[in-house]
């Protein structure tokens, strides 16, 4: 553990404890959130570098508990606790897939998500128009890597098209699951790209000088507003058309992996999911 330890510069750790006791629950617990990602060994490190009677250790006490612990929804919980500014989108949606897959390190998907975002970066210029940006986005993943949407998704459920790491080692999914891939890659190359939440459908909107919507689940294709409510049947109504933020996003995902596992029978993991449902939604 020593070894783990000097991997940690000491100013480091002497900045993770002042944040750890800052009076700001915001920074608290943002910090709480990256200690969530440092994983197990370095938080136990850590646990052992501070003293018994410091406040940090108790919080970081209580980080290495949740990494130790098998249940996904005192994770959540604690992601849920966490700044104003809101859940972080991707640690929730890795934390939710551990529900399906206990053991999974989201290490290398982050690496996968990291390298495509490489890869895309030359060919996306700051100045670049947002509809050329997207195009060059569509042609990496629905062309290039050939991810594409779980057709007859109703008729056959299956809980890996909502989990993220079978979504990127399949590259097939649900709307929503394709939308989450194409967020964490936007997210990456910092484009204002944000999740929207249609009834029956999920789609991302870019918001630039003139907001335009883009369709994962049919290749990226992209729409306007007008076209959007017409796939509804109906008139154009921006409020058919809602932004949906990180907890909207997992609050939906859970519903679908609820309903998912209440057809399969497996009660179990519908109740686990209705809980989190309720613990996302408060």
């Amino acid at each position: 553990m020593a070894g783990v330890l000097m991997s940690i510069p000491q100013g480091d750790i002497l900045a993770i404890v002042s944040l750890l006791n800052d009076d700001d629950p915001d920074i608290a617990s943002t910090m709480r959130n990256k200690l969530l990602q440092m994983g197990e060994t370095k938080v136990a490190a850590l646990l052992e570098s501070i003293a018994d009677g410091d406040p940090a250790h108790r919080e970081v006490s209580r980080v290495l508990h949740a990494l130790r612990s098998p249940s996904v929804e005192n994770r959540l919980r604690m992601l849920a606790s966490g700044p104003s500014t809101g859940i972080d989108l991707e640690e929730g949606v890795f934390t939710l897939a551990r529900i399906g897959y206990p053991d999974l390190d989201p290490a290398p998907y982050r690496a996968r998500l990291d390298g495509l975002a490489a890869d895309l970066a030359p060919n996306v210029a700051p100045g670049d128009h947002p509809i050329r940006v997207v195009r060059a986005l569509n042609e990496c993943l629905f062309e290039d890597q050939g991810f594409l949407g779980q057709q007859d998704y109703d008729r056959f459920p299956d809980p890996d098209n909502s989990y993220i790491n079978r979504v990127i080692d399949r590259k097939v999914g649900l709307p929503i699951s394709l939308a989450v891939v194409y967020l964490l890659i936007s997210r990456r190359l910092e484009l204002p790209i944000v999740g929207v939440g249609m009834p029956m459908h999920f789609i991302l909107k870019y918001t630039a000088d003139q907001d335009f919507y883009i369709d994962p689940f049919h290749a990226g294709r992209i729409l306007t507003a007008n076209e959007c409510c017409a796939l509804l049947g109906k008139p154009t109504d921006v409020s058919l058309l809602p932004v949906a933020g990180p907890s909207d996003i997992l609050v939906r995902t859970a519903a679908n992996l609820f309903r998912t596992y209440t057809v399969l029978g497996e009660t179990e993991q519908a109740e686990s999911l209705k809980r989190i449902i309720d613990l996302l939604s408060t």
